[in-house]
């Protein structure tokens, strides 16, 4: 080899030197930009036991606790994590998901995907780490926020600590970094999926289909029954052929029943039942029965100027009109003659069984009815001078005629 090709090749090892000792010098000048309190985001490069190891950019690694996530086993090699460096620990960099671990963290520093969840009103999903005198500690994006007692699943019991380390969305209630205050809350989130099971469950139901129903609580007017998450009201008018003044008189929370929907209202998201329907037709049962001229028993229910109301049996009411009393006497009023509650005996004078009506009568069939309207004509002639009597005279007078 030449002197002049040994000098060449001195001058390009030379360089190659230099080369490489700018390239480190560059490789670690990168290197010794990272510092405590930043926000990187990572690349999970493995697990171990309860540490993530990470790739911090740069050549720069680290780990994590993964404790630190809300959710660790869902988090895979390759995925990415917003994290911030604590401190060096040997060759690797301590790093935590919350601000707050940060040594000399300034609390004034706004998280600003928080504050952006705040103000468009979001969910965030959070970590519930502990319990306090007022509600729960939950951990969100690295923050330490506050869920009040009201705020947080209805159910939960007696017992809050069975919700730590449970993970739920929440809405930001209040975000106020200045005063390190994060108020977080659930209870608009139940609503809304509330309401969306709601709109399931009326999309799933059909008028004219029976379901099985628990009573979930009694109001005088009615009862609320849970036909499977969603509830309808069993009006008094519908619970029973027989009138019901008071719902609590028939029903109790926890009672199962059988309900039939009768209506139901998609815009305003109620219910209609009904049992009454579920029961046999009473008028099909009294027709089987009975028939014009029997002789029944029966309870005076309501009284009237024109005659008594009376419960012959569940469900069928008949009346019993004050001409055909039998006392040969003329009354302006039932009430002079019943009070409610009496028990009467009577015959069915006649059955209308298109508009489902019956008329009662206390005079026997077969009895000679003149004497006693010839009596009541001659009292209300007496009595009623006026025209309305002459008109009540002119109606004994055709009663009469038929009857003769």
């Amino acid at each position: 080899m030449s002197d002049t090709e040994r000098k060449n090749k001195t001058d390009r090892i030379s360089s190659g030197k230099d080369e490489f000792a700018n390239l480190m010098e560059e490789f670690e000048s990168g290197m010794s930009e990272i510092s405590e309190g930043e926000k990187i985001e990572a690349t999970i490069l493995s697990r171990e036991d309860d540490l993530f190891y990470l790739d911090l950019g740069g050549g720069f690694e680290g780990e994590i606790l993964c404790e630190e996530f809300i959710d660790p086993e869902s988090l895979l090699n390759g995925d990415k994590v917003d994290v911030y460096v604590q401190n060096k620990k040997g060759s690797f960099y301590k790093c935590s998901a919350s601000r707050s671990k940060l040594s000399g963290n300034d609390s004034g520093d706004k998280n600003i995907k928080l504050d952006s969840l705040f103000q468009d009103g979001d969910r965030i999903r959070g970590k519930i780490s502990g319990v306090n005198k007022g509600g729960f500690e939950v951990m969100v994006d690295g923050e330490r926020g506050f869920c009040p007692f009201s705020q947080i699943e209805a159910d939960y019991g007696e017992e809050p600590e069975i919700l730590i380390n449970k993970v739920f969305s929440f809405t930001i209630i209040e975000y106020d970094p200045e005063s390190d205050k994060l108020v977080l809350g659930r209870r608009d989130i139940i609503q809304e999926e509330k309401n969306l099971n709601k709109v399931k469950l009326l999309g799933s139901l059909n008028t004219d289909t029976v379901y099985p129903g628990t009573v979930s609580s009694v109001k005088n007017y009615g009862a609320f029954i849970d036909i499977g998450g969603i509830e309808g009201l069993l009006h008094i008018s519908e619970i029973s052929n027989e009138k019901v003044a008071d719902a609590n008189d028939i029903y109790s929370e926890g009672d199962e029943v059988e309900v039939k929907i009768k209506d139901i209202d998609h815009e305003k998201q109620k219910i209609s039942l009904s049992r009454k329907e579920l029961l046999e037709d009473p008028w099909e049962e009294f027709t089987k029965k009975y028939s014009g001229g029997d002789k029944i028993e029966g309870v005076v229910s309501s009284l009237k100027p024109y005659g008594a109301f009376v419960d012959l049996t569940p469900g069928i009411r008949g009346l019993l009109h004050v001409s055909k009393l039998g006392d040969e006497k003329f009354h302006r009023h039932a009430k002079e003659v019943f009070k409610v509650g009496d028990k009467i005996e009577a015959w069915i004078d006649n059955m209308n069984e298109a508009d489902r009506k019956i008329s009662l009568t206390r005079v026997e069939p077969g009895e000679d009815l003149s004497g006693q309207l010839e009596k009541l004509k001659n009292e209300s002639d007496r009595e009623e001078k006026a025209s309305s009597g002459s008109a009540f005279g002119s109606l004994l007078d055709n009663a009469l005629s038929g009857k003769k």
